[in-house]
């Protein structure tokens, strides 16, 4: 994977192939990373946080605010699965998940600077890395979660009639081509964060994201 990304997304050993649980190639689309440019994490910090989140022994602890985060991903990929007979590990393993700003957002959940992504240098890195990771890997569907990616999303890298033609409403599912000698037409849904209190006044998300055809019928 290439050097130019600050934080590399995690690709599941199974994304992509015939071990796959899923039925097409999805990127679940995070917003960003919290900390210090000090922290040295060599720009796996995004395939660390999802090892954690596999290990059952990382448990959440409130108390000293140890994986806090992990009740986030669970909610989401529950309604991925909705009633089917899939474990959360193996859909996991079957995904990409990467954080599209290249930056830390800030030193923690309660330090946040939406404005980052949209300062010049870092808008053209995110959009830059966006770009690469969409031609390496090759997503059918893009799940993005929240406002602040949503607002940030790099429209210029797709076809003018792929915005025109995205539902206003939200959420929604746009039908996308990416631009380039090596188009390729993309589903994306644009979705509440799940640890946003939005996520509980969408409408039913499972039935969103039983329209992308996920798994097998």
């Amino acid at each position: 994977m290439n050097k130019e990304y600050r934080f590399r997304p995690y690709v599941g050993p199974k994304y992509g192939t015939e071990e796959s649980v899923l039925m097409r190639r999805l990127l679940v689309l995070g917003a960003s990373h919290y900390g210090v440019d000090a922290d040295n994490h060599d720009g796996n910090l995004t395939q660390v946080v999802i090892s954690h989140y596999l290990d059952p022994n990382r448990r959440v602890n409130r108390k000293n605010k140890n994986y806090t985060w992990k009740p986030t991903h669970t909610r989401f990929y529950k309604a991925i699965i909705g009633d089917r007979c899939v474990g959360i590990d193996a859909v996991v393993k079957s995904v990409v998940f990467y954080n599209y700003l290249q930056t830390f957002e800030g030193v923690g959940p309660e330090d946040k600077h939406p404005e980052k992504f949209f300062q010049k240098e870092i808008k053209e890195k995110n959009e830059k890395c966006f770009e690469r990771l969409l031609r390496e890997l090759k997503p059918e569907v893009i799940i993005v979660w929240g406002a602040n990616v949503r607002n940030a999303f790099p429209w210029e890298l797709f076809s003018a009639e792929s915005r025109q033609n995205c539902d206003k409403q939200f959420p929604s599912i746009c039908h996308c081509t990416l631009k380039g000698e090596c188009s390729m037409d993309i589903d994306v849904c644009f979705s509440a964060h799940p640890s946003s209190p939005k996520w509980f006044y969408m409408q039913e998300p499972r039935a969103l994201f039983s329209a992308l055809k996920l798994f097998d019928a």
